[in-house]
């Protein structure tokens, strides 16, 4: 009954989106096809009656075709012109739809997984999904070991996928297996003090190791581990080098190996298209726009899983040193991909760089302004409140922009799954 109910939402849902991608052209839009309709009509009693030759059209039938043609253009025009909009007509490249994205934790990866969830579920693209019940957890593959092909959820009459953009342990072989053609990899990597002193808040990593009581729970789990390094407690999963663990370093020896670090390392530089840094995140997605042959409009977004301020811990020299001696897989696996996106930098033009980026500010600041009120505290996360109508609902755009990942994964999974069962 519940999934009759969530199918119902969903064809709901998608009958309104169109609807309102049409909310631009409807007042005139039945005129205008009235008007093509009597065209077409006026053209096959003219032709018919006076039977021209179809080398030699007359002039007033030409005249009569090329203005069907603009109208149509007029009818098919989905957005309103927009000299920040660039065109995938008047480019050279074509948008690209097949992606992979190796999500990392605490990398603002939520974030760019929502630009990714909007991209193909606007243009209805397939998207490979952890199966239901295979994990503790309906919307991340399985992270205690590396991505197998079973992992993902069956639809029937799907074998490859177009977007994979769940958490997983990265392993490419399995991943293209499931996946259409000319796809792309992508990932992401963050500052390591940053992104362990985040991992640890978020996971609960103080009261789970019984520091919680400390005055500094962070630090009292560092002694701890120095202390005793090869303890799985202590390191294993998010505890030692997060980031190296999502990239498929996962035995605690490997992590505190530099040889096999620096190995991985040189493996993901064939394996992966391009790695962003979350810590400069508008120039990632600027790289990404570019990697993709994708419009501004398709890579703005709205922050997800953003701590409140007073959750972040402030850390002094010798904290930020001990932490990164402790996760120096993943010290070493940041420098390496920091120096290669900047590198990316360099040859896509810095000055290029900023007046994209100038831009692109500018998309999101007028989407945002769309969308959202205000920016509104938790108890754990900073979210923002959403603009309605007059009968309380949320624009469909503005709601894909800032749904989570549990909910979007989940109304993507009944979309699938509804349209892959639907009568044909």
């Amino acid at each position: 009954m519940n999934l009759k109910i969530n199918r119902i939402m969903i064809l709901e849902d998608s009958r309104g989106y169109k609807q309102r991608k049409m909310r631009q052209r409807l007042v005139w839009g039945g005129l205008l096809s009235t008007i093509v309709i009597y065209l077409l009509i006026s053209i096959h009693l003219y032709t018919s009656r006076y039977k021209h030759d179809c080398g030699a059209r007359s002039q007033p039938i030409q005249k009569l075709e090329e203005e069907i043609n603009r109208l149509l253009r007029i009818i098919n025009e989905n957005v309103p012109e927009d000299k920040y909009q660039q065109k995938s007509a008047e480019r050279a490249c074509q948008p690209r739809t097949s992606i992979v994205f190796q999500k990392t934790h605490k990398c603002a990866s939520s974030t760019l997984q929502n630009i990714l969830l909007r991209f193909g579920d606007k243009r209805n693209l397939t998207f490979a999904l952890p199966n239901e019940n295979a994990f503790y957890y309906r919307h991340v593959f399985d992270y205690t070991r590396r991505f197998q092909r079973e992992f993902v959820m069956h639809i029937p009459g799907i074998q490859e996928y177009d977007i994979f953009c769940h958490h997983a342990v990265f392993n490419k072989k399995e991943m293209e297996a499931v996946m259409t053609e000319n796809t792309a990899f992508i990932s992401i990597v963050r500052s390591p003090v940053k992104n362990f002193e985040s991992t640890f808040d978020y996971y609960g990593s103080s009261r789970k190791h019984g520091v919680d009581h400390y005055e500094n729970p962070l630090m009292e789990f560092i002694r701890r581990a120095e202390k005793d390094p090869l303890n799985l407690n202590y390191t294993y999963g998010p505890n030692k080098c997060p980031m190296m663990h999502d990239f498929g370093l996962t035995r605690t020896r490997d992590k505190s190996n530099e040889i096999k670090v620096k190995e991985r390392i040189k493996s993901l530089d064939q394996d992966i298209d391009l790695v962003l840094i979350s810590d400069y995140f508008d120039e990632s997605m600027i790289l990404l726009k570019e990697l993709m042959c994708w419009d501004y409009d398709d890579i703005v977004y709205l922050p997800k899983v953003v701590r409140n301020k007073q959750r972040v811990r402030e850390l002094t020299l010798d904290e930020e040193q001990r932490i990164r001696s402790w996760n120096k897989g993943d010290v070493i696996l940041f420098d390496h991909f920091n120096r290669t996106f900047w590198t990316r930098v360099e040859a896509f033009g810095k000055e290029r760089m900023q007046k994209e980026l100038e831009i692109f500010r500018k998309r999101k600041q007028i989407w945002e302004e769309k969308c959202t009120n205000k920016r509104v505290s938790g108890r754990l996360f900073r979210d923002f409140q959403f603009k309605t109508d007059a009968f309380g609902r949320v624009d469909m755009e503005c709601r894909r922009l800032g749904w989570w990942e549990q909910p979007y994964t989940e109304y993507i999974r009944h979309k699938q799954l509804f349209w892959a069962t639907r009568p044909h």
